[in-house]
C-alpha cells in the first residue's frame, strides 16, 4: 500500500499516469483535475488506484467533490475487486474527514463511515435513432413535434461560461462563480477533443439554451446546461438532447445525464427513456472538530425543516 499527497504542480508518477490513461475516465486525467483542484491524495493498493481531491482547512485536510466531478471511482488495473473496504480504511487514516463518491456499493463499511445512494441516468446509444425515439415519453415527443429548433455548435467557452453563470438555477460554490475558471475547463476539453457545446437561439440570434458535453472513451456526459426563461418555455433543451442522441445513435456509446435527486429534473431525464445506475456517497469524520461540525449541521438542518 502507498498513499502520496500531490500538490497542483506535481505530476502523477510515470507508471501511475500510464495506468490512469489506459484504465481511467475523463475525471481521472491529471489535466482535468488540475483545472478544478489544488491537491489530492493518490492511494495505491493491490493494483488499485484511488484519487481523492482534498482541500486544506484549520484542522488539516478534508476530502471533497469538486464541481464537474460526480464520481471518482477506484481504477482497477489487475481486475482484483472487493478491496474497497480496505481502501476506505486507508483513506480515513490519512484524511480526517470528508466525502468521496464511487459506483461501488460497499456493504460492510469501516467504523465511522456513512453511505447514501444516489441515482444517475444513462442512455445506451447503440440502437438506431428511431428505436431510441420510440422510448421517449409522449410528452417529450409532442414537445419535439411542436417546437422545431435549429441546434448549433459553438467553440466559445467563455460565452458559455457567462451564459451558464447568468442563467443557471443551480447553487454554484463561490469559489467556482468565475467565468474564466469554468471556461478554462470547457475550452481545454474542446481543445483536446473531449467536449463540445450545443445551443439554441431565439429569433434575435440570442442564445436561449446551451449545454456542454464531455466525450471520453465510450461515454458522453451531459455536464453543464441551462436555459433562459424563454428557452424553458419552448423546451429548447429537449431539442439539444434529442439532437445529440440522433447524432450518436447506432454507436457503442452511453449518454450520461449525470442524474439528479430533484424529482422534476429526474422526470425530465427519464422522459428520454434512460436507465438508472446507482452511485454512492461515502462520508466520514474522525476528527473531534469534524464530529462537532456534523452535529451542528444536522441540528441546523432540523431547525430549518421545522
Amino acid at each position: 500500500m502507498s498513499a502520496q499527497f500531490l500538490s497542483n504542480n506535481e505530476l502523477y508518477p510515470e507508471q501511475v499516469s500510464m495506468k490512469i490513461s489506459n484504465h481511467g475516465n475523463l475525471v481521472h486525467q491529471a489535466w482535468y483535475l488540475k483545472l478544478l483542484i489544488k491537491n489530492c491524495y493518490l492511494v495505491e493498493q493491490n493494483g488499485c488506484i484511488v484519487l481523492v481531491p482534498v482541500k486544506r482547512s484549520f484542522i488539516g485536510i478534508n476530502a471533497f467533490l469538486p464541481p464537474g466531478v460526480q464520481r471518482l471511482d477506484p481504477i482497477y488495473t489487475n481486475h482484483e475487486n472487493n478491496i474497497e473496504n480496505k481502501l476506505l480504511e486507508i483513506i480515513a487514516s490519512k484524511i480526517p474527514c470528508g466525502i468521496i463518491s464511487w459506483s461501488q456499493n460497499i456493504n460492510l463499511l469501516p467504523a465511522g463511515f456513512t453511505k447514501v445512494q444516489r441515482n444517475n441516468y444513462i442512455l445506451y446509444l447503440q440502437p438506431e435513432y428511431k428505436h431510441l425515439r420510440q422510448n421517449y415519453s409522449s410528452g417529450l415527443k409532442n414537445s419535439l413535434n411542436k417546437n422545431k429548433h435549429s441546434v448549433l455548435f459553438s467553440i466559445d467557452a467563455f460565452q458559455f461560461a457567462e451564459f451558464y453563470l447568468n442563467n443557471s438555477n443551480k447553487t454554484i460554490p463561490d469559489a467556482y462563480k468565475n467565468a474564466q475558471l469554468l471556461s478554462s475547463l470547457i475550452s481545454t476539453c474542446i481543445e483536446k477533443q473531449h467536449g463540445f457545446i450545443k445551443y439554441v437561439m431565439d429569433s434575435k440570434q440570442n442564445p436561449i439554451a446551451m449545454a456542454f458535453f464531455t466525450h471520453f472513451n465510450n461515454r458522453i456526459v451531459y455536464l453543464y446546461s441551462c436555459s433562459t426563461s424563454e428557452g424553458r418555455s419552448v423546451d429548447a433543451m429537449h431539442a439539444i438532447l434529442d439532437h445529440t442522441i440522433h447524432a450518436y445513435s447506432g454507436k457503442d456509446l452511453y449518454l450520461d445525464f449525470e442524474g439528479s435527486m430533484i424529482p422534476g429534473i429526474a422526470k425530465f431525464i427519464q422522459s428520454f427513456g434512460t436507465a438508472i445506475e446507482h452511485y454512492y456517497l461515502y462520508t466520514w469524520n474522525t476528527h473531534w472538530i469534524c464530529k462537532i461540525k456534523l452535529v451542528f449541521r444536522n441540528w441546523l438542518g432540523q431547525i430549518r425543516r421545522n
